[in-house]
């Protein structure tokens, strides 16, 4: 299915979308995407002007760091992700060394291994909110928490180059510039001594494509993003569906 013009309806009508595909997203990696110790589940922050996130987690919560089983949708960096752009963090601050010792846990005691976040109007609506969303991700990259940034949203003033662009100016010198033609972004971030980060660009009318997530610093799998997409739009209200298959969605 391809990626429909959404600032056509208001931020509060994608939300609504976006918390359906939270869902399926989180079904799809629970339901054989993900290795058996690890788990998805929705979080909400609360800040309302914060995304809601999807959160990996890995059992069991203490001991050594897990690996995932090797299987046919965990790949290993020996196979790095395809994508359009690839940039590593050629600095870390020796303050921000000491942060990355931090452990983050959820509640229920498992270790949070990565995030998938997915933007909204309200992430990058002002340079307040694109800030706060930025050192949000670098926080959690900082802490040994892997993060993939999806966003379907066109460049504003406040993100000119798209979120996971604004993102990546908390960690590398090397800018992130937005193709012509191509104002939809996508990038993962490698929670490193030395972060990395990989990065996709896409326009309304192509297919999202399978996107990765990392478990561990080698290790990742490939989310699901097409499928899942589709099958939230296809739960979405009629009236929806509709507005956005009308010509130039």
């Amino acid at each position: 299915m391809p990626i429909h013009d959404w600032p056509r309806v208001d931020a509060g009508v994608f939300h609504g979308f976006y918390l359906g595909w939270i869902a399926e997203l989180s079904k799809a990696l629970n339901n054989g995407v993900l290795p058996p110790t690890y788990y998805a589940d929705a979080e909400q922050h609360a800040d309302d002007r914060i995304a809601d996130v999807l959160t990996l987690h890995a059992s069991p919560p203490r001991g050594p760091k897990p690996v995932p089983a090797v299987g046919p949708n965990t790949a290993v960096l020996d196979a790095p992700p395809k994508l359009s752009a690839h940039r590593t963090d050629g600095r870390m601050p020796k303050e921000r060394q000491k942060r990355r010792h931090l452990v983050i846990r959820h509640v229920s005691g498992h270790r949070v291994v990565a995030l998938l976040e997915l933007v909204s109007p309200a992430n990058k609506d002002r340079r307040l909110t694109v800030a706060q969303f930025a050192a949000k991700v670098e926080e959690a990259v900082r802490n040994e928490v892997h993060v993939a940034v999806v966003d379907l949203f066109p460049p504003t003033p406040s993100a000119p180059h798209g979120l996971p662009a604004r993102v990546w100016r908390r960690f590398g010198r090397s800018p992130v510039l937005l193709p012509a033609g191509r104002p939809l972004s996508l990038g993962t971030f490698v929670a490193k001594p030395k972060p990395e980060a990989y990065f996709e660009f896409l326009a309304v009318g192509e297919e999202l494509p399978p996107f990765p997530l990392f478990l561990t610093e080698t290790q990742y799998v490939n989310l699901p993003l097409a499928d899942t997409y589709a099958a939230a739009f296809a739960g979405s209200p009629p009236y929806l569906r509709e507005l956005l298959a009308q010509p130039g969605a």
